[in-house]
């Protein structure tokens, strides 16, 4: 039988129908991070629904310096690569540190700004790593500075659902556009980073960022959030510790809320019900897996009806992301703190 396997797959990768750097395998990673989680109560502001997510047990305690901590400490560089190319850049780790980048960061400078295009996890004193990117400013091309700066920003929740399914950098414009439209932000360039900067929507984000920024510190346990829209998920993050979620969810907060305010018309409540089905879909999927960027291995499935992705290394998740590609899960109900995996 792994004879006839064998022989099967090698005639697929012969004809292109199999990418040989990717296999499906098993998922032990994946099912310990979910069977290891607890689904919290729902927190609402307005049309904003964020279930938290506990872990009953961490397994990776790592001291993990996000992208905003390593570019402000000088931990990192991120440079043009030489002439200057779209969809790559150079990365230097000029630590001893771990460093975590997530799909959908926004850097600044250089010829134009860029979003991150894959998570990655650099390892110490790494250098000359290409990270594939997207171009996040359409009309510049001219330098600011030799190195990319991060200004704390995130692309929203479907532009990272675009960025997990491999969109096209056209795919990117036109959801950078769509973004800027909703929210009436008018930029020069057509940069994504303009949203973040616009008055009228800082003013607008801002009851919503109050409200929610200290949600995540109110249990030391928590690792990660389901996020509705109404009653509709809209994205997942989960992280390998309440520390690293602690320092990237400012950034992923204004992500949310920028999707919240461009939407403000829609009504309902996201459910624990809905948070366990998400999670669920996930741990049952079937995932590809392939070398990570630096460090790690990449997964990623497409359930129905969303996208996931997930960062592992040392048998254990870093990150893992979802995100929904059509209307989302059936409503559910409340109440305390329920495992995801019965």
């Amino acid at each position: 039988m792994k004879k006839i396997i064998c022989l099967v797959m090698g005639l697929l990768m012969l004809f292109g129908q199999v990418n040989s750097n990717v296999s499906y395998a098993d998922t032990a990673e994946i099912e310990g991070c979910i069977k290891s989680l607890e689904v919290g109560t729902t927190f609402n502001y307005r049309n904003l629904s964020i279930v938290p997510i506990y872990a009953r047990s961490t397994r990776d305690k790592t001291d993990y310096v996000t992208l905003d901590e390593a570019v402000e400490r000088g931990y990192i560089t991120i440079s043009e690569l030489d002439g200057g190319r779209v969809p790559q850049v150079r990365l230097n780790n000029n630590s001893g540190r771990y460093i975590l980048l997530v799909a959908g960061e926004i850097l600044t400078g250089c010829r134009q700004d860029r979003l991150v295009g894959r998570d990655a996890l650099i390892g110490p004193k790494s250098k000359n790593v290409i990270l594939p990117v997207y171009c996040s400013e359409q009309g510049r091309w001219t330098s600011k500075g030799s190195y990319f700066e991060s200004e704390k920003t995130q692309a929203t929740p479907a532009l990272r659902s675009q960025i997990y399914t491999g969109d096209s950098q056209d795919g990117i414009w036109r959801g950078i556009a769509k973004a800027a439209e909703k929210l009436s932000v008018r930029s020069e360039t057509s940069a994504l980073q303009e949203i973040y900067r616009d008055q009228d929507v800082e003013k607008r984000m801002r009851a919503y960022v109050d409200k929610l920024e200290e949600f995540p510190r109110l249990e030391e346990d928590a690792v990660g959030i389901v996020v509705g829209l109404g009653d509709r998920v809209v994205g997942v993050d989960i992280f390998a510790n309440p520390r690293i979620f602690n320092s990237l969810w400012p950034k992923l907060l204004k992500s949310y809320v920028a999707l919240a305010i461009s939407e403000e018309g829609q009504s309902g409540t996201l459910t624990q019900k809905q948070a366990k089905d998400v999670l669920n879909e996930v741990y049952r999927a079937k995932f590809s897996r392939q070398p990570g960027l630096d460090l790690g291995e990449d997964l990623q499935a497409n359930p129905a009806g969303m996208v996931c992705a997930a960062l592992v290394y040392r048998s254990g998740v870093v990150h893992l992301g979802a995100f929904p590609t059509d209307a989302g899960f059936s409503r559910g109900s409340q109440g305390p703190r329920i495992p995801v995996i019965d």
